[in-house]
């Protein structure tokens, strides 16, 4: 898991390079019409997001789900086969259950959204 974390993190950091080349050849006021900080974009890639606080809460908001998702995975897959046929779970479908839950089980989230 930690290779593949890290393989993540490399093309997540690709990405926000590419981003910012890209960023740094428009001016500052289309750069400021697509809710980035032009200051914050001449930071360089230290400054990510380059955005408000609510964008940059709502990136750690999301990074902190998948941890979580990731940890109930590894919860469930610790599990004997007795103990997933209690919870109706196959082991096939332990990630399909986190992610998008069980039919006739709603999920919590969905639950405080409504």
């Amino acid at each position: 898991m930690r290779l593949f974390k890290r393989i993540i993190n490399a093309i997540q950091e690709s990405k926000k390079r590419e981003l910012l080349q890209y960023l740094n050849g428009l001016p500052d006021s289309y750069i400021e019409k697509h809710r980035f900080s032009a200051v914050l974009v001449r930071q360089g890639i230290s400054a990510w997001p380059w955005s408000n606080d609510t964008q940059a809460n709502e990136i750690a908001r999301l990074e902190g789900h998948m941890e979580q998702e990731q940890a109930t995975i590894s919860e469930l897959n610790a599990c004997t086969d007795a103990e997933l046929t209690d919870l109706d779970i196959s082991r096939l479908s332990i990630e399909d259950s986190v992610r998008f839950g069980r039919d006739g089980i709603e999920r919590i989230s969905d639950n405080e959204a409504a």
